[in-house]
């Protein structure tokens, strides 16, 4: 090799050092740790529930009835043992819509936030004096039909928070269809909540660093999973490895609580 070709060989071996290195450190960089520690410590009050969703569709009104009486039970096991209520209850995964054997297009089962669905969780909210995350396959405000796996967010006042999309949705591999027409979310928000900054994933998001890591950067403390998948290893993982708690609620065999220890501080076993 020529002296001027070897000039030109390190010169490009150093130019890609320069961008390679920095990306791969940053690849393998620790979550930064959002410290609380400037703040008095504080007891929040979470309700969850371990309950399947599965056959044919009551009709919304018995659903909304069963869903509100779940949410009533927590509260009065709440202030039996605590001796106040309920600071936030979390609903499985598409507790309204469920699914069953034959679900078809998402179109044919999905609901709309505004009327029955948000005025029941409102008032609910209000009556119990805690935040709600209800979850259903929502059928999305406007002119163009989309559809989501959405988690709302109701304050103690009614108000709605905000809405967490499910952005890792599952593909049919049958008919390339994203959970029968759903389109995916492009957000990961955190919700200031007045008991601390709350976070949403669902379901097969857990199989994907980026909603988890997302939600440690933006300073979640609390990050609830409405899941029909009753796991343990994977969420205790993402708890440890992000620094902060996470609550599931689920179809079958556990609702688990989950410290920034990896720890299961508490759990509903199923049958």
């Amino acid at each position: 090799m020529t002296p001027r070709r070897l000039a030109r060989a390190r010169t490009l071996i150093n130019l890609l050092a320069g961008i390679l290195l920095p990306a791969i450190a940053a690849a393998g960089a620790e979550v930064p740790v959002h410290s609380t520690s400037d703040q008095p410590p504080r007891k929040v009050i979470v309700g969850t529930v371990l309950q399947p969703f599965w056959g044919k569709h009551p009709g919304l009104d018995k659903r909304l009835a069963q869903v509100i009486g779940i949410i009533d039970r927590m509260q009065a096991q709440s202030e039996k043992k605590y001796g106040r209520g309920l600071d936030l209850a979390v609903l499985p995964e598409v507790a309204l819509t469920g699914q069953g054997e034959d679900v078809g297009s998402v179109a044919q089962w999905s609901y709309p936030l505004k009327g029955l669905v948000e005025d029941t969780f409102a008032q609910e909210a209000r009556k119990c004096h805690c935040y709600i995350v209800a979850t259903t396959y929502l059928q999305e405000a406007g002119p163009k039909k989309e559809y989501s796996n959405a988690a709302i967010v109701f304050d103690r006042t009614g108000k709605v928070v905000g809405i967490y999309r499910k952005v890792q949705l599952v593909c049919d591999m049958k008919t390339g269809s994203m959970e029968h027409g759903c389109t995916p979310g492009k957000d990961v928000p955190v919700f200031q909540c007045d008991f601390g900054r709350l976070g949403i994933q669902i379901c097969y998001d857990m199989d994907f660093d980026y909603g988890w890591g997302e939600l440690a950067r933006k300073g979640a403390e609390l990050v609830v999973w409405p899941s029909q998948s009753p796991q343990t290893s994977q969420p205790a993982c993402r708890a440890r490895h992000n620094h902060y708690y996470i609550i599931s609620s689920t179809w079958h065999n556990n609702a688990s609580v989950f410290e920034p220890t990896g720890k299961i501080v508490s759990r509903s076993p199923g049958p």
